[in-house]
């Protein structure tokens, strides 16, 4: 039962966080300086849900990843910086969100478009060389002859 859960939550998953990001970048949501984090954890969240994706094939036998190394390795980083970007435009967005609550009149100069483009653009900077252990740690296994 819990096979067929995990793919549901998952199509669904990706189909709301790309009417998520939709949303967020093409209305007038889009002069918000909060929308673009929540654009950019739409992006990533699908990443992840991708990644995860990949990983269920495998239940359903279906092995994409046993053939080839790198691959091996790319599903590996992709999955780990999708993972991290989450965890930190979700503490971005809500220290921004603390900043329009608690100091409202400064909210105008330091919520911005441009700042959260910058903090954005920041994290995944930090993310892609943080995470390039990946390939230095994974790959794939011969186990009794088998990929």
């Amino acid at each position: 039962m819990n096979f067929y859960y995990l793919a549901i939550a998952i199509i669904f998953g990706i189909f709301g966080n790309i009417l998520s990001f939709a949303v967020f970048t093409r209305t007038h949501l889009k002069i918000r300086s909060s929308s673009y984090y929540l654009a950019a954890l739409s992006l990533v969240d699908t990443g992840f849900l991708s990644a995860l994706f990949v990983s269920w094939l495998v239940q359903v036998d279906i092995h994409i990843l046993s053939s080839h190394n790198f691959v091996c390795q790319l599903f590996v980083y992709i999955s780990s910086c999708c993972s991290w970007l989450s965890v930190w435009l979700t503490v971005a967005f809500t220290f921004e969100r603390l900043v329009a609550v608690q100091y409202p009149l400064r909210r105008p100069a330091m919520c911005t478009v441009r700042r959260a483009k910058v903090v954005i653009t920041i994290l995944v900077l930090i993310a892609l060389p943080w995470h390039a252990y990946s390939f230095i740690l994974s790959g794939v296994d011969d186990l009794d002859g088998k990929r």
